[in-house]
């Protein structure tokens, strides 16, 4: 698999802002949701594919995916919920604001990031992930040759 595709970039607020104010399981939690839908290509390979807007992911796959247990991932899904760091839908994308309106849905639970992250990459998801601009090219330095000395 080719290398260039490993990798996905992360909006510089999470990192910056969202972040510190974050517990462990809550930055994991968003993580996740962030790998399954902006971190997913519908054709990886080739690099051109479309993103996923939603995912349905499950309790036990957030569970095996964040290394946490059902209480520390139910609390984290209530708090980025509450945040608006992520919404949680229905099939019909009804959106599922509660830990109560979850537990009363009987189909699948689709996440995706909140409406904040779409309004600073200008409502699209491949623009606007760096709000300072592209990342500038680093210049490569080559380390200096050690003189060999005979001894």
């Amino acid at each position: 698999m080719d290398k260039a595709v490993l990798w996905h970039p992360v909006p510089l607020r999470l990192v910056d802002e969202v972040m510190p104010t974050l517990k462990d399981t809550e930055l994991r939690v968003l993580l996740v949701i962030l790998r399954a839908t902006w971190g997913w290509r519908a054709n990886r390979i080739a690099g051109d594919g479309k993103h996923k807007r939603r995912d349905w992911l499950s309790h036990s796959q957030l569970r095996r995916r964040t290394g946490r247990g059902s209480d520390a991932v139910s609390g984290a899904v209530a708090s980025l919920t509450a945040a608006g760091f992520i919404v949680v839908e229905d099939a019909g994308g009804n959106p599922l604001a509660t830990p109560e309106e979850r537990r009363r849905s009987l189909g699948r639970l689709y996440f995706r990031l909140g409406d904040m992250w779409e309004k600073e990459t200008g409502g699209s998801i491949d623009a606007g992930l760096w709000k300072s601009g592209k990342p500038k090219a680093r210049a490569v330095r080559e380390k200096p040759k050690r003189q060999q000395t005979n001894i």
